[in-house]
Parts: structure tokens; C-alpha cells; sequence
């Protein structure tokens, strides 16, 4: 894993230092010219939908399905501080990101309200056959200002559970990120190898979360490993 910021908008970095900022470089051509496109495509995408909102706090981002064979398939979205997720303004996860591409997300706090956004979505994980191997939660708490509290953002990873609310719980009352597993794998895992994980402030009031996930890796090393 790698926490670290992106100093230029994604639509002003070039492809080679994109795609390392993916965690891609190492694929083969296609596979990043297939990532490299949905990327770009994703990143327009929420750019249009942050076009009519003005400011306040707001979280903009996206998840990478790094894969040949597996799918991601959205499980639950949530929302504890900002605005439903049904909210015209918002720019909802894509119901499913294929092999190679990526999907894009915009999510803000209540108009007139002087509190932050909280929320996230959880995907499954499947394989060609529509075989559960385990599901990916992600959220993130993002304060009114940015300049005075720290953005805080949860991943975990669970072979049986929807871990969702366990990582909105977290992102309320700690001041740290979080990525890690539950009980249904062993405790000592290390989940390091197998995400890419980027949070630019943009400025003192939106945050970029960019998580990438070498899904084959994490399911045949990981999910399907004995523990």
C-alpha cells in the first residue's frame, strides 16, 4: 500500500507516470492501455459531476480493478455525513467494475451544513463463473476543513462478511487510516502487495481518493490461500 499524494490533477499527468501511480507499470501493454483509458475516461467523468457543485467538502475518486478475471460487483453503498447517495449531485460507484477498468465516484456534504462527508460502498468480488471469493469495503471521513482536521479513509478485506459499517465506524472515531482484514483470515496479513492507495487534498475543503487493487494477486495469494 502506498499512502502517499498526487500533486498534479490526474487530467495533467502524463500516461508513464500515471500508470506507476496505478501501480500498472509492470503490466503488460494492454492491460494498461485498457486501464489507462478507463482511468482518463472515469477521472472526465468526475470532473462533469463536480462542475455544478461550488464548496464545501467533497471527496472525488476511483477504484481500479486491476485483473484479467475478476469482477467487482457493488455490494452496499452508505452514507453517515453529506449527502444520500440518491442525490443528484452525487456521482454514484459503478454497479460493477470489470477486468481492467476502473470506476468513479463524487460524494459531498449537505448543502448549507458546516459538517463533512462520511461514507463509502463495499464490492464483491467475483470470478468468471459469478463465484463469491470476498468482498472489499471502502469508506472514508472527510471534515468541513481540511486545514484543521486530517482526512481518514478504511479498507478492509473479508472472505464472508460485508465489512462496510465496521469501516464507516472507523473512519468516525479514528484519526488514522485503516487497511486490514477480519477473523475469516489470518491476523497477520498484509495487504501491502496488493493495493495502491493515493489521497491528494486538493484544497482545504476535497480530498482525491485513488484506491488500486491487484485483484488476481489478492484472491489467489490471499482469499484462496490457507490460513
Amino acid at each position: 500500500m502506498t499512502i502517499g499524494s498526487i500533486s498534479e490533477a490526474i487530467s495533467e499527468i502524463d500516461d508513464i507516470n500515471l500508470l506507476k501511480k496505478l501501480g500498472v507499470n509492470d503490466s503488460n501493454y494492454a492491460t494498461k492501455n485498457r486501464i489507462l483509458f478507463s482511468v482518463r475516461d472515469s477521472d472526465s467523468r468526475i470532473r462533469k459531476a463536480t462542475r455544478s457543485y461550488s464548496n464545501g467538502a467533497s471527496v472525488k475518486g476511483l477504484v481500479v480493478n486491476i485483473s484479467g478475471r475478476y469482477v467487482l460487483k457493488l455490494k452496499e453503498k452508505k452514507h453517515e455525513s453529506g449527502k444520500s447517495w440518491s442525490d443528484s449531485k452525487v456521482l454514484i460507484p459503478d454497479s460493477e467494475i470489470k477486468p481492467c477498468r476502473c470506476n468513479s465516484f463524487f460524494h459531498t456534504k449537505h448543502d448549507g451544513a458546516t459538517t463533512g462527508t462520511r461514507a463509502g460502498f463495499s464490492y464483491e468480488i467475483l470470478d468468471p463463473c459469478g463465484n463469491t471469493k470476498g468482498t472489499i469495503s471502502i469508506a472514508w471521513n472527510s471534515p468541513e476543513d481540511l486545514a484543521s482536521s486530517d482526512f481518514t479513509s478504511c479498507i478492509l478485506v473479508s472472505r464472508t462478511r460485508n465489512l462496510l459499517q465496521e469501516c464507516l465506524n472507523w473512519c468516525s472515531e479514528a484519526n488514522e487510516d485503516k487497511l486490514g482484514v477480519d477473523a475469516s483470515l489470518c491476523s497477520d496479513t498484509e495487504l501491502d502487495p496488493f493495493f495502491d492507495i493515493s489521497v491528494v487534498e486538493e484544497d482545504d475543503a476535497s480530498s482525491y481518493l485513488i484506491v488500486s487493487i491487484k485483484t488476481n494477486d489478492l484472491v489467489e495469494k490471499l482469499l484462496e490461500a490457507n490460513c
